[in-house]
């Protein structure tokens, strides 16, 4: 009788281990799921599509002797999160002319990082030289941070300065504030 109970006793063992196993798979199953699905979601808003596109010259048709406007003045840029700010140039002039712009950092607050650090967190889109804009029509465009994990929280400002025929056209600042990744934002 002792023998019956043994083999009684390893049979409910592997039920108990095929069902754990199981059982596992299952919880990493829905957790692939549920990141694929947040991360989609927080990746899809950073690209300059058409809707931001619009927005910008938006922003031109309520302003028409705008030279250069910015989708968003104030941006919370979370660490190690890339992010991108639009923004439009507009030749109010007569005629076809040569622009250029030139992104950096122009007022530190508070943080305790140099204004090279600053310029280095610019990971596309700093400068661009040589953009023939023609009489009336708009250049848009966006610059990409990526502000790494080490650096503490706070707000600075850049200075996007626009040059026509190598003059200065207009220059007018965005300001950065800094934060913490959200925590689904960790794990995208």
């Amino acid at each position: 009788m002792q023998k019956r109970g043994k083999k009684g006793a390893i049979e409910l063992s592997i039920g108990t281990i095929v069902i754990v196993v199981l059982a596992l798979a299952m919880l990493v199953l829905g957790l692939v799921i549920v990141t694929k699905i947040g991360c989609g979601i927080i990746k899809g808003v950073g690209d300059l599509n058409e809707k931001t596109r619009q927005e910008i010259i938006d922003l031109f048709s309520n302003n028409p002797n705008e030279k250069l406007v910015i989708k968003e003045l104030y941006n919370d840029v979370s660490k190690e999160s890339p992010y991108g700010v639009g923004f439009g140039i507009r030749n109010t002039g007569s005629t076809k002319a040569t622009f250029s712009y030139d992104i950096s950092a122009k007022d530190l607050g508070k943080c305790k990082f140099s204004a090279e650090k600053a310029n280095d967190f610019i990971i596309l889109g700093k400068t661009n030289k040589d953009l023939e804009i023609s009489s009336g029509e708009d250049y848009i465009g966006k610059f990409d941070l990526n502000i790494p994990n080490d650096v503490e929280n706070c707000d600075f400002t850049y200075s996007i300065n626009v040059k026509k025929n190598g003059e200065l056209y207009v220059s007018k600042e965005v300001t950065i504030r800094i934060i913490n990744k959200p925590f689904m934002k960790s794990y995208c």
